[in-house]
């Protein structure tokens, strides 16, 4: 299920792979209009991009929520933290001073005060609500597993499940969201939508033992079970969508899984060691793509769009604020302080 990546740590290719390919689509989500015609299928998959995001996340995590460890709680807050405001007040500060020469790129000073409140402002950049979210989760589930006996832990993860979902599908969230203005209810909306991810995420992720005694045989077929699946639910509609906010309900959930499981299960043991530490590499960045392609592409398009013929959100725009914010990303990466890491993996 691992390979190594530089003889010291372990690492999931097929998990490398799809975390590259996730930001891509998040790229694609906010640069390009919604129709690609160049690539139909890019267009509709990119909905699937932060459901498979939030599920690794807190698989991953699972574990270090089931220790209760105080310290390592407090450093995750600040990992969120650190990113989170960093990339709010320089893209903000970024745009004012560039408002001189291009008077689109204005940002008045309240909306600061707004990003920074719930991560989401057309102005500075609405995607950071995933980490203003992921900030609560934190907060919601490490309460969680410090006060829940562990024999009670699958019951209780069921239980917030469940209540999430009958929230939601009640029409209660959007109820309680939908008057509010949009730096206010496109976060808040969206954390019940997250908590089924947050949920199936630490379920899955508290038994990778078991899933790491899987055989090879039986990991090709869980792959292509998942992508059965994907594809299954690709054309047809399964789930009843809830009302509400962007990502809710169980099709986008079952659909997240399906990547995660295909990617997580994929058998890539005999790749070269070389291919192995470049999609090792390249995954470190994800994230740091996540949090500048806003900033990238919108002064990308002022400044220089034109130049090369990118008038506005188009194919050829995303493609390029996607390998820009990955230079950015890696270039602020090989900083020699671990605080400027801290911005971009």
């Amino acid at each position: 299920m691992k390979n190594a990546a530089d003889g010291t740590k372990s690492f999931n290719v097929g998990l490398g792979l799809l975390k590259i390919w996730l930001c891509y689509e998040v790229v694609l989500t906010h640069l390009a209009e919604y129709a690609v015609p160049e690539v139909p299928v890019l267009a509709k998959l990119r909905d699937y991009a932060v459901p498979a995001f939030m599920l690794m996340t807190f698989f991953f995590s699972a574990r270090s929520f089931a220790a209760c460890e105080g310290a390592w709680v407090r450093k995750r807050f600040y990992r969120l933290l650190l990113p989170y405001v960093f990339w709010s007040v320089f893209s903000c500060a970024v745009f004012m001073v560039l408002s001189a020469w291009y008077p689109s790129l204005s940002v008045p000073w309240e909306m600061l005060g707004w990003q920074l409140a719930g991560g989401t402002t057309r102005q500075i950049g609405s995607q950071m609500w995933f980490l203003a979210v992921l900030i609560w989760l934190t907060a919601l589930f490490a309460v969680f597993f410090r006060f829940t006996p562990r024999k009670y832990v699958d019951h209780g993860l069921v239980l917030i499940f469940s209540l999430s979902a009958m929230v939601e599908y009640s029409g209660l969230n959007r109820w309680l969201f939908e008057g509010l203005r949009y730096e206010l209810c496109n976060p808040l909306g969206r954390i019940c939508s997250m908590i089924p991810y947050a949920c199936l995420g630490l379920f899955i992720g508290l038994r990778r033992d078991m899933l790491s005694r899987m055989s090879v045989a039986t990991r090709w077929v869980a792959v292509a079970t998942a992508l059965a699946w994907a594809v299954f639910l690709y054309h047809y509609k399964v789930f009843n969508v809830p009302p509400g906010f962007f990502y809710r309900g169980f099709g986008m959930l079952a659909m997240g899984l399906a990547f995660c499981a295909a990617a997580y299960c994929l058998p890539a043991e005999k790749l070269p060691a070389r291919a192995v530490s470049a999609v090792a590499y390249l995954s470190r960045f994800s994230m740091g793509v996540y949090f500048t392609h806003i900033l990238v592409g919108r002064v990308f398009l002022e400044v220089a769009g034109a130049h090369f013929g990118i008038a506005g959100k188009c194919f050829d725009a995303a493609n390029v604020t996607f390998v820009l914010s990955f230079g950015v990303s890696m270039l602020i990466g090989a900083l020699p302080w671990k605080t400027a890491r801290g911005l971009v993996e």
